[in-house]
């Protein structure tokens, strides 16, 4: 898990490098060959709409906590069965597409513009994980498995920037963050075929095999957090400018509780454990076209 992290801060920091790189690019290009627009055409003050499109992707690790003693003990492999071996926690890779609308108000002094922005966008952001331990030697394992899905996210953020020319806007921005997030998850045993069960005070749950979820369950609600990045826009003329910006949201933590589909006796209460997901933080990376008035 710790190279996968790694490996997504190293995308990160690539992206952002290569960001840099072409922002200066860009800057230079336009302060050579096009021509300024007059000071009444300024276009870094007033307020502006806009849509954007782009990607995101993040990644986290899941572990599972019982919440009764039955499952507690599946979960953690304290069992008679032989070779038994705890679920162990594992990665869960998000990515998807975003899209949305935007819209702020800047105000210019000199080289310095501060301003407000806002948006809302839809995204397919998705991803699942899961994990899997033996637990019948040879034959049998047990799998917990973890999906979560962002169906919406807005920010509310400022913005300070600096005018590299009269063409082009390079910036940074922080501020509030809003996500509607869904965390599921499920348990499963496989093997040839059979059964396993558990049943103490507090709750019982019954397995069969193989492949069939015998815990499930989801949560889901909107989650508070912060965005911040870098961007920067590329004036077209007095009022079309293209934008191109890299945010970093982080929202705060998630967990989703599943519950056993069948117990071992009617009436029992059904065992749960709680799936934690952690923070759930993600990279966006957009384009977009932006009307000022």
């Amino acid at each position: 898990m710790a190279i996968r992290s790694l490996a997504i801060r190293s995308l990160a920091i690539s992206f952002l490098a290569i960001l840099a790189i072409g922002l200066a690019a860009s800057t230079a290009a336009v302060a050579q060959t096009a021509p300024l627009p007059s000071p009444a055409s300024t276009p870094w003050s007033g307020g502006y709409v806009g849509v954007t499109v782009g990607g995101a992707f993040g990644s986290r690790n899941v572990g599972y906590v019982g919440n009764d003693e039955a499952i507690i003990r599946r979960l953690t492999a304290v069992t008679s069965f032989a070779g038994s071996q705890p679920i162990p926690r594992h990665g869960l890779s998000v990515s998807g597409v975003t899209g949305g609308l935007v819209a702020g108000y800047d105000w210019r002094s000199g080289n310095i513009v501060a301003g407000l922005v806002a948006d809302l966008n839809i995204t397919s952001l998705a991803g699942r994980g899961s994990g899997t331990s033996v637990l019948l030697s040879p034959s049998y394992t047990h799998t917990a498995s973890a999906q979560q899905r962002i169906g919406w996210w807005t920010t509310l953020r400022g913005r300070l920037g600096i005018v590299a020319s009269e063409r082009a806007l390079v910036y940074a921005t922080a501020g509030v963050a809003l996500a509607e997030v869904r965390n599921s998850s499920s348990y499963r045993f496989d093997g040839p075929g059979g059964t396993v069960s558990g049943g103490l005070p507090g709750g019982s749950y019954n397995c069969t095999a193989p492949g069939i979820p015998c815990f499930t369950g989801s949560q889901s609600g909107v989650k508070f957090g912060f965005a911040a990045g870098l961007g920067a826009e590329i004036s077209l003329d007095a009022q079309w400018s293209v934008s191109v910006e890299y945010l970093y949201v982080r929202l705060a933590n998630r967990t989703a509780t599943a519950a056993a589909v069948t117990v071992v006796t009617p009436g029992d209460p059904p065992s749960t454990y709680r799936a934690s997901f952690g923070p759930t933080d993600f990279h966006t990376g957009r384009i977009g076209l932006i009307r000022r008035f």
